[in-house]
Order: C-alpha cells, then sequence, then structure tokens
C-alpha cells in the first residue's frame, strides 16, 4: 500500500494506511498472545487479560502510525516531483544554451570562437550542487554525471510518480509529465509497469498514435513475460485502437 498508493485521492490512502497499521498491530498483538498462552501449557495466565487491554489501549496508536506512514511517502513523492521539476528546468536551460551555441557556431567565421563556445559543453555546478548531490550516476567529471541523475528508486516509485502528476489534471503540465515518463523510462527500461504506463499515456492523453503503436507491437512480441493484467490491459488498448480506426475509416467513407 505505501509503496503503490492504489487511491488517487490522498486522504483515502491514509485512512487506508491507518487501518493497514491497526491490523497489522492487532495480528502482531494477537500472534504475542498466543505464544503466551501456548507457552503456559493452554493455561490463561491471570495478568494476561491485562496485556490483552494494553495491546486494545494501543490499537490507536497503530492506525496513527500508519497513516504517518503513509502521510511520509506522499511528501517523498512530492519531493520527487520538485527535484523533477529542477531537472527538466535544467534540461530546457541546456537545451535553449545549445541552441544558442549552435546558431553562433554556424554564424561565426572565427575558429577561436568556435573553440571557446565548444569548451564550455558541460554544466557549471556549484559547490553546494556537488556536495549535496545524492545520485546514483556515474562520477565522470563531467556533464554526464548531471544530466543522468536518477530520480526512481524502483520502476514502481517511477509509476506512482506518474500517476500522482495525472492525478493533479493539469493541462499545462502535459510537458513536465512527458518528461517524467521519458526519465521513467531511461532509468528502468526493462520495467513492464512503466513500459505499460507510457503506451496508456502515448494512447489516451497525448495522443501519439504511431508511438503507442510501435510500443503496443513491441510488448506484443514479449507477450509471454507480461503478467495477466498487463495481457489483459494491453488487449483492451488494441481493441480501443482497433474500434478507434474503424470509426475514423467510416467518418471519411461519409
Amino acid at each position: 500500500h505505501v509503496l503503490v498508493l492504489p487511491f488517487h485521492n490522498p486522504t483515502t490512502n491514509n485512512v487506508r494506511g491507518g487501518i493497514i497499521g491497526l491490523v497489522v498491530w492487532w495480528s502482531i498483538a494477537s500472534f504475542g498472545m498466543s505464544i503466551i498462552f501456548f507457552s503456559s501449557g493452554g493455561k490463561h495466565p491471570g495478568w494476561l487479560q491485562n496485556v490483552q487491554w494494553v495491546c486494545v489501549a494501543f490499537l490507536p496508536l497503530g492506525f496513527l502510525a500508519g497513516f504517518i506512514i503513509t502521510r511520509l511517502q506522499q511528501a517523498s513523492i512530492t519531493t520527487t516531483i520538485e527535484m523533477l521539476k529542477g531537472d527538466w528546468e535544467a534540461a530546457k536551460a541546456q537545451a535553449a544554451y545549445e541552441s544558442i551555441r549552435d546558431k553562433w557556431d554556424s554564424a561565426s567565421e572565427l575558429g577561436a570562437h568556435q573553440t571557446t563556445i565548444r569548451t564550455a559543453q558541460a554544466p557549471k555546478r556549484t559547490v553546494f550542487e556537488k556536495f549535496f548531490d545524492t545520485s546514483t550516476a556515474h562520477r565522470t567529471g563531467t556533464g554526464e554525471e548531471w544530466s543522468r541523475r536518477f530520480r526512481f528508486a524502483s520502476a514502481l516509485r517511477a509509476v506512482t510518480v506518474t500517476r500522482e502528476l495525472l492525478y493533479r489534471r493539469d493541462p499545462e503540465g502535459l510537458q513536465f509529465l512527458e518528461f517524467v515518463i521519458t526519465k521513467a523510462m531511461e532509468e528502468w527500461p526493462e520495467s513492464n509497469n512503466v513500459m505499460m504506463l507510457n503506451l496508456l499515456l502515448l494512447r489516451f492523453v497525448n495522443r501519439r498514435w504511431s508511438e503507442a503503436g510501435a510500443l503496443e507491437r513491441q510488448m506484443r512480441l514479449s507477450l509471454r513475460s507480461l503478467s495477466t493484467d498487463h495481457q489483459y490491459t494491453l488487449h483492451v488498448v488494441e481493441r480501443k485502437s482497433t474500434q478507434d480506426a474503424a470509426g475514423t475509416s467510416k467518418m471519411g467513407a461519409r
């Protein structure tokens, strides 16, 4: 539950986490009391009743613990999104810089100017950025380590972060959403969860039919490696694609 956060509503996830925490605490308490009972030769010690009341008294704390753990996970996802936004802004700035550099190179007639521009390919990093950069990217000493930083500890984390962005339903955030799923595909290219989410985004959000069709064919080739739910999702997507294509052809015939 904590890793997936299955519901789009944060409050529902928090309450469900609290209920799971309550159930986990009561299961542990029941197991402990059963061990005490059987270790006493099947007799019911007089003090065991007091232990049961103590366990019951701690039930609200079990709920609170599950609630807080789920809430912390949501805060961690928000932090990841903010860091990804920083990466996105840096990528846009780098793209703008390279565009200006290319225009300067094409317009410049002096080799000295071209050499000066080309030697500035790696983005500069401050001491603060180097000290607090906890990414697992390779330390190459060039701009590559800055651009290859890993933001998703697992493929499941990447899917959860992307789903959180989808829940926000921000029409102006589609480019950022595309950047996030691209980042997820770069870090976890062999994950079926990430590939399926990317397929759904291409088909139903970005509406890039050709790329979605190519990804569908790629996933169809490795159908046996997909789980049952992924196979069913792929079947539904292909059926929806066929229906859309048939509807388009009928409209064209009219």
